[in-house]
């Protein structure tokens, strides 16, 4: 397989490998909200079964003979050089790369702001700022 449908498969497969599934499910605090979860679950792992598996394939080749006999060489032929001329464009990503180093970069300051949480407080009362034990 290859071209968009290659393209789409690979992503869902990466993505299923990214998924903290057990993570996400410690979170959760509602019976009603792990019932939720797991459907949810449930679904992506079904869709990404179908897309490793329907979408990954070739196509059957087409048996132009089988056609000829039934409908005549003349049609066939025409539907067969229309069907070989047809030419699906390749799709080129230009915009993941753009934002690929954006998103990332974004990332890095989230975990470094996450890691400084604990560090970080602010008294209203006396608009000190104390961070990780030294005032400001």
């Amino acid at each position: 397989m290859s071209g968009p449908g290659k393209k789409v498969v690979d992503v869902a497969f990466k993505a299923s490998k990214n998924i903290d599934w057990e993570g996400m499910a410690k979170l959760l605090v509602s019976d009603e909200a792990r019932k939720e979860f797991a459907t949810l679950r449930r679904t992506f792992d079904e869709v990404n079964s179908t897309l490793q598996t329907k979408f990954s394939q070739e196509p059957e080749p087409i048996d132009w003979e089988y056609y000829r006999k039934g409908i005549g060489s003349r049609l066939v032929d025409m539907y067969k050089e229309a069907y070989e001329s047809v030419e699906i464009p390749k799709f080129v990503d230009t915009v993941t790369p753009q934002y690929k180093p954006k998103f990332h970069a974004l990332v890095r300051i989230n975990r470094i702001i996450d890691s400084l949480l604990p560090c970080l407080q602010v008294f209203s009362s006396n608009d000190v700022l104390f961070i990780c034990g030294y005032s400001l």
